[in-house]
């Protein structure tokens, strides 16, 4: 549902559809909203179904700027930020805009873990809407951000996380391996919840954002979830073994398999900035204030055009050829000025971890086999996201298919299952590429990166770099798939162009926590966590991270 697809007849339908759906839902909102406000004493706390409604929209939306783009994408080395944010991609944590960790940490707790806790004491037995299912429901999306949580910090309140309204103010930190253990076992609770519910009786009509109330999908996205969960603690040693159990429990659950049944948060082409794609932000930044810039990686750049993906000209804009560069061309007669002219030759991404605000050139810049030599490449004429991410009416993706099948495919690899890891891996693609409306046929055809060859580890490899692509822009679980996998391999950084941060080169491990509020406030129990981590470093490990 990309903006400049919009023309197309099926696309319109859809979105005339999806807008029929989820108009009512919000409506529903606004009634009780409305409710509230003409009769005061009707109602003495807000509705579990507006909390709902609520705490998925934060799931999705909270933090993003932040999370995704300052964290995620340049730990990742799929995009750089703008220079004030640069210090996530220098390693370093002086950040200029103030305790950005604060933000993320707070903005979790405060909007939709603040809801789940209100909704799960409204929906809990003996609670004033209590509702079985409603409960389950609840409970399954507050794991979604507590991992969110634990993956880039750590240890983090959870047990005693976002219960402020009854009084914990200062919530100890638990052990990432524990969170981990009791995530895995309330999941299992609330997927036995959902196999036996009615959710057109007892679920959220008019109040779900993602699915509609559909059980089906609901239960394929939980299922899909703790494959997630379990597959990203499968390296620990102590563990492997429970860790691999859940894996062959998941596997043979139903499980996202198709684009329809995505984890999605669907946005309109609206003025209103609640409803309208919040990676839209940047575009308008871009173009409008020239306030932000958010380039594509180099990595990122080359990876694609060396595969020959078609997603490049889909997902990132041309590099421009600055009328400084063409004057110095043309003082020198340069026979490759015609060339680098035409803009269908050309991508060009910003490199991460350079010391300068500009691409620093001091070798060729290589323009698909051509070569230009410049000292230095402005910013604003790299190449940049397109359109179809930055999109209005882009949705946010939480979980696709696409990961999915990919897991699967690593888990065959692995040996955790007996399917057949090539047909799965090539349906992770294909479904990847259908999200952009994309035909993977000619691709996995002709392109060496098409069906998974060479050893188990080779292959893990191709698998972890098509799982990088297919995150974009969910930016964060690219990173925390790095993390995981080791791939694709984010050398150390040594070249004296590239900042060594504090990390002397590695790529960041985690998060460091928050340095003011939370530290003021509970810096106790902050300080027991930091010392069971061996310090609040960015380069120190969280519990899963244990393969080189």
């Amino acid at each position: 549902m990309k903006s400049i697809r919009i023309g197309n007849k099926n696309i319109r339908l859809k979105l005339t559809i999806v807008l029929f759906m989820v108009v009512p839902m919000f409506q529903s909102c606004q009634d009780r909203l409305d409710e509230m406000n003409q009769n005061p004493n009707a109602l003495t706390e807000l509705p579990a179904e507006y909390l709902f409604t609520s705490a998925v929209r934060g799931t999705f939306r909270t933090g993003l700027q932040r999370i995704q783009g300052d964290f995620g994408a340049q730990y990742a080395h799929l995009a750089v930020s703008e220079s004030w944010d640069r210090s996530t991609d220098t390693y370093d944590i002086g950040h200029l805009r103030g305790d950005v960790t604060q933000d993320v940490f707070r903005d979790i707790y405060r909007d939709a873990i603040r809801y789940c806790s209100d909704i799960a004491e409204l929906t809990a037995p003996g609670g004033k809407q209590e509702n079985e299912v409603q409960h389950a429901l609840n409970d399954f999306v507050s794991l979604l951000n507590f991992a969110k949580l634990t993956d880039m910090f750590g240890d983090v309140p959870y047990s005693e996380g976002g219960l402020g309204k009854v009084g914990v103010f200062t919530p100890k930190y638990d052990e990432q391996k524990d969170i981990y253990a009791d995530m895995i076992e309330r999941l299992n609770a609330d997927i036995n919840v959902f196999k036996s519910a009615n959710f057109e009786l007892d679920g959220f009509p008019g109040a779900d954002p993602i699915y509609n109330n559909s059980k089906d999908k609901w239960l394929r996205f939980a299922n899909s979830f703790r494959l997630r969960l379990a597959m990203r603690a499968r390296f620990v040693p102590e563990t492997k073994s429970f860790y691999e159990g859940v894996i062959s429990e998941s596997l043979n659950q139903p499980l996202i398999e198709d684009n329809s049944q995505n984890a999605t948060l669907e946005h309109w082409d609206s003025e209103d900035g609640a409803l309208y794609n919040p990676w839209y932000n940047l575009y308008r930044q871009r173009h409008e204030s020239r306030i932000y810039e958010f380039n594509v990686s180099e990595k990122f750049v080359e990876w694609l055009k060396e595969t020959g993906d078609p997603r490049l000209e889909v997902l990132v804009t041309k590099a421009t050829l600055s009328d400084v560069y063409i004057k110095w061309l043309t003082d020198r007669n340069d026979p490759r000025l015609e060339y680098l002219q035409d803009p269908e030759n050309y991508y060009l991404g910003m490199r991460n971890g350079l010391i300068i605000e500009e691409r620093d050139a001091k070798a060729d810049v290589n323009f698909n086999g051509q070569f230009v030599k410049v000292d230095k490449w402005p910013r604003k004429d790299l190449s940049a996201l397109s359109l179809n991410v930055l999109a209005k009416d882009q949705p946010l993706y939480f979980m696709t298919a696409a990961e999915i099948w990919f897991l699967r495919a690593e888990a065959a690899v692995v040996n955790l299952s007996s399917e057949n890891a090539s047909e799965l891996y090539q349906n992770g693609i294909t479904r990847a590429m259908e999200l952009w409306d994309i035909d993977a046929g000619d691709y996995l055809a002709s392109s060496a990166q098409g069906a998974l060859t060479g050893s188990n580890e080779e292959k893990l490899e191709q698998i972890g770099y098509q799982m990088w692509i297919a995150f974009v822009p969910n930016y964060l679980e690219a990173w925390s798939n790095i993390r995981r996998t080791g791939y694709p391999k984010i050398q150390k950084r040594t070249s004296p162009e590239l900042s060594k941060g504090v990390t002397t080169g590695e790529l960041p491990k985690r998060l460091r926590y928050p340095q003011t509020t939370e530290r003021n406030i509970n810096g106790v129990n902050m300080q027991e966590a930091i010392d069971r981590m061996g310090g609040d470093k960015i380069d120190n490990a969280v519990w899963w991270d244990v393969r080189d």
